[in-house]
């Protein structure tokens, strides 16, 4: 069952339901309305007959009689039954109901001035106390409520075809609804439709952005930027990665081809061999940085994230990159210590800040006059704040925004070897850790790194 039908039924159940509870308590008040006005009307005729009698002097019950017979007020099969206070009959009147019982002595007995109905047969009957001038009379009065109780029935069929007539209109009702309500949806259906891996320019209508259809059309195209984001970065990261990659490659397959033309000296063998270390050297580190970088560019919540302090795995950067390449000098200037190690801590992945680390550090290293890098370490209430500046050639000004795409390498470091990943994967991994990084550089002058964590504290 789809949608629409099942709103348009969940919908006529709904208002037949309280159409029905509607007229359930129609129909009860209007019943107990009757049942209130029907008492009335009987106690009325009651007091009338008592002044009768208490009024008429040698009790002329024939008289009575006939003026009853005559009345235009009477009730629709209406009895009466008067009598003393020691439940002696003092009058009657059979002439309409003589099918309906007297009341017997306990109902004499219980006679008190209430409104409580009891029944005589099929009549309904009201029993009081009348106080006459001298005597007092327990009055039972019985008829039956023909025009009440036509009312009602005439109430109950007119609340039935109410009860049909809702049920239709409510089904029609509430397919046109239903279907104003969904046709917003049938419209992101149709559009959804159109869009395809060749067309994923395409984009859903968002509307005001006011209601909840229209901020689903603003999240599904946020998703699709997303996608896009994503097929873009994936098709340049497989034509860049493969294109560094065959580098080393084809450089080894040349050494390679080159030694094997002829025999050559132990000497030259070992150059050789020393230029595939290089060149293997250089694929692994590629191989490396590009597992380093799909790794970064997943969602937060698929790693492992824990706590972590900067300080610390600064100093495990420093270490590594000292131990493995000598020449390299790096200073590092802690600025201030905060008393409270949570505001030195961040919720992150060990291995991949420090993988970012080292590749500013490396950075700083490689393209400085001196081999040398200077880091600043700096906290704040909410935030780790760490600096790299070198002295060297500094970065293009209108290249410094492109450093962080991947492979891609300054104009003016032609003589320096890289792959051109470090940056754009410390910016991702910076970005992960939901910090930021920011570049200033002047050619031939300085450079400088600024990275910005926010603290756990």
């Amino acid at each position: 069952m789809d949608i629409r039908k099942r709103l348009t039924i969940q919908f006529s159940l709904i208002v037949v339901t309280l159409f029905i509870l509607f007229s359930v308590c129609v129909y009860f008040f209007s019943s107990l309305h009757r049942k209130s006005e029907f008492i009335i009307r009987m106690k009325n005729r009651g007091i009338t007959i008592s002044q009768r009698l208490d009024n008429i002097k040698d009790l002329d019950l024939k008289l009575i009689k006939e003026i009853d017979k005559n009345t235009k007020n009477a009730l629709y099969g209406e009895t009466f039954y008067i009598y003393s206070s020691d439940n002696k009959l003092i009058y009657a009147n059979y002439t309409s109901a003589t099918n309906n019982p007297p009341p017997d002595k306990e109902i004499l007995d219980k006679i008190k001035n209430t409104d409580k109905i009891f029944y005589l047969g099929v009549n309904e009957a009201v029993g009081f106390i009348y106080s006459g001038k001298t005597v007092q009379y327990k009055v039972v009065v019985s008829a039956y409520d023909q025009l009440g109780f036509d009312g009602l029935q005439s109430l109950k069929i007119i609340l039935l075809v109410g009860c049909i007539l809702s049920v239709a209109c409510s089904y029609i009702l509430g397919w046109i609804y239903s279907g104003n309500a969904l046709q917003p949806i049938d419209k992101i259906i149709n559009d959804v439709d159109k869009i395809t891996a060749t067309e994923l320019n395409l984009r859903l209508d968002e509307g005001k952005k006011q209601d909840e259809i229209e901020r689903l059309s603003m999240t599904f195209n946020q998703m699709l930027d997303r996608l896009v984001k994503a097929f873009e970065t994936q098709k340049g990261f497989i034509s860049n990665a493969s294109h560094e990659l065959r580098t080393p490659l084809t450089s080894m397959k040349g050494h390679i081809e080159v030694t094997l033309v002829k025999d050559r000296s132990s000497q030259e063998y070992s150059e050789v061999l020393r230029a595939l270390l290089s060149d293997i050297e250089n694929l692994s580190k590629i191989s490396n940085n590009l597992l380093s970088l799909a790794l970064a560019t997943t969602d937060a919540g698929a790693l492992r994230l824990k706590k972590i302090r900067i300080d610390d795995i600064l100093f495990a950067a420093r270490e590594e990159l000292l131990s493995n390449v000598k020449g390299y000098a790096v200073t590092i200037t802690l600025s201030s210590i905060p008393e409270d190690e949570n505001r030195l801590s961040i919720l992150g992945n060990e291995q991949l800040i420090k993988t970012a680390f080292f590749n500013l550090l490396e950075n700083g290293c490689k393209y400085s006059n001196n081999n040398a890098v200077e880091v600043s370490f700096n906290t704040t209430a909410h935030e780790i704040e760490l600096v790299f500046r070198n002295t060297g050639i500094g970065i293009p000004e209108s290249e410094i925004w492109q450093v962080f795409q991947p492979f891609y390498r300054a104009s003016n470091i032609e003589n320096k070897t890289g792959s051109g990943l470090g940056l754009a994967l410390t910016q991702k991994i910076v970005e992960l850790h939901k910090g930021g990084i920011e570049i200033y550089s002047v050619i031939n002058k300085e450079t400088s790194v600024r990275v910005v964590f926010p603290t756990n504290s």
